[in-house]
């Protein structure tokens, strides 16, 4: 069986959220001031974890772009390759941006990156600024509603069109959940596994019409009932992504 249910973004109302370069420091454990550029996953924000072409991937720094801007889909699938009068380049491929600001930009991984170590570059008008990431083919990152990588992911209802709390059935049905995600690797099928345990994965692909977004649906197991908070990850290709949240809610017989 093969469940295609493909929201949009906009549908879903999930804004990919902005952390500051001061957010980011602690949680990559930087101190003090830096004007080093730190490439990381757009939603895990981990910088051990591979960069995967067609993913989300954010700079942290410092003065990357005089401006604070988001970027406008230029079509569908498409964002702007230059915005606020900042470009980034990996390994001279230009990159598609979806924001810029001083501290941080978002960008989307030009498919050509190949694997290893990728020069990424940021030209704001007066300076070009050098740093490094490491592409690969998977580096699946779940998007955290707090958009900070971690806590409640950010997942749907299916049927319902709502976020959690969930419950395993919805109007007498077996619930599907979508949860949205980056960097995988679309060749194989990811595995989802909540509380350590795998879940039967229907349907994973891109989210139609946004770049860099992807969507994962599959089914909560009957078995997962009450159990409360639990925690989510993927692993795709043999990578493993962050860890976030989903709280499972008790039967009515419970």
């Amino acid at each position: 069986m093969e469940l295609q249910l493909q929201y949009s973004w906009c549908e879903w109302r999930f804004e990919m959220r902005t952390l500051t370069a001061l957010a980011i420091a602690g949680l990559l454990g930087i101190t003090g001031a830096y004007a080093q550029m730190s490439v990381v996953n757009g939603a895990s924000f981990d910088p051990a974890q591979p960069i995967a072409p067609g993913s989300f991937a954010t700079i942290f720094g410092q003065n990357l772009c005089a401006q604070t801007m988001a970027g406008d889909w230029v079509a569908p699938g498409q964002l702007p390759t230059t915005l606020g009068g900042c470009s980034v380049a990996v390994n001279g491929t230009p990159a598609m941006m979806q924001y810029v600001s001083p501290g941080q930009i978002n960008f989307i991984m030009p498919a050509g990156a190949g694997s290893g170590q990728a020069t990424v570059m940021v030209n704001n008008g007066s300076q070009t600024m050098t740093g490094t990431a490491m592409a690969g083919s998977a580096g699946p990152g779940m998007f955290a509603l707090n958009g900070m990588g971690m806590g409640e992911g950010a997942m749907l209802n299916a049927t319902m069109y709502k976020m959690g709390p969930f419950s395993t059935t919805t109007n007498g049905q077996p619930t599907y959940v979508a949860m949205y995600v980056t960097g995988l690797d679309l060749s194989t099928t990811p595995t989802v596994s909540i509380g350590g345990m795998p879940v039967d994965v229907m349907w994973s692909g891109n989210a139609p019409g946004y770049a860099g977004l992807q969507q994962i649906n599959f089914m909560l197991p009957a078995g997962m009932a009450g159990v409360g908070r639990a925690p989510v990850t993927v692993m795709s290709n043999g990578q493993v992504s962050n860890v976030t949240f989903m709280h499972v809610l008790p039967t009515a017989a419970m």
